[in-house]
């Protein structure tokens, strides 16, 4: 596979997974505090793929809200 190609579907994936964490990140709840998973990814997807696959996380990340 292309580099790009694998590129492309990288970010899908975190892309997908930002947005159903986002969905469904108000149900868990620890007691009082409510947790939010939803940075992991995008930091996790900045990281592998540069600062424009970060910004693309965090757009999504504000659309899904």
């Amino acid at each position: 596979m292309n580099e790009k190609t694998k590129k492309i579907v990288g970010i899908g994936i975190f892309t997908a997974i930002v947005v159903v964490l986002q969905l469904l990140g108000s149900f868990i709840r620890f007691g009082t505090f409510s947790i939010s998973l939803v940075l992991i990814p995008i930091v996790v997807g900045a990281a592998l793929y540069g600062i424009g696959a970060g910004a693309w996380l965090g757009l999504a990340f504000g659309i899904a809200r």
